[in-house]
């Protein structure tokens, strides 16, 4: 089940760890967007077979365009069982959603497109603790996106 997956909200590494040693780590960027934000040395770093979804997302303030978290939401819980919507409604709380919210409400989002990359191939550009320096470690850092162009994965 993939509400069982989803680590992020529980302050997990990736966002989503899968059976079968597979992992996903999901970044949003602006349609024009040329790099993605790493939190950390160990975001990328994975034992098994690690995803890098890219998402194209544009952000709005008319409902004209796109759709708000609320609506989005809502749709997700329609296919849901109670006990479903018991852990997705604890894990959009532990990330800080909720309906109410004046961002959920009063923002909107088009999907400009999305792309996946492998990030567990071999010379994919990212940091990993070991090939750091001994004391350093909390590492931020940016990834250019036309650096993983090779790495791409069809879906």
């Amino acid at each position: 089940e993939i509400l069982d997956s989803w680590k992020g909200p529980l302050r997990g590494t990736h966002d989503f760890v899968l059976p079968g040693g597979r992992a996903v780590e999901v970044k949003t960027v602006q349609p024009s967007g040329t790099n993605v934000t790493i939190a950390s040395e160990d975001q990328l770093s994975f034992d098994g077979e690690l995803t890098l979804h890219i998402c194209r997302v544009l952000d709005h303030l008319s409902p004209d365009s796109g759709r708000s978290l609320v609506s989005i939401v809502s749709d997700l819980r329609q296919g849901m069982s109670p006990s479903q919507i018991d852990k997705f409604e604890l894990l959009l709380s532990l990330e800080g959603f909720e309906d109410t919210h004046e961002n959920a409400i009063a923002r909107f989002f088009e999907n400009q497109g999305r792309k996946a990359y492998d990030a567990s191939a071999q010379g994919f550009p990212k940091l990993v603790q070991s090939d750091l320096p001994h004391g350093i470690h909390g590492v931020s850092y940016k990834v250019d996106l036309s650096s993983i162009s090779d790495f791409a994965r069809d879906e």
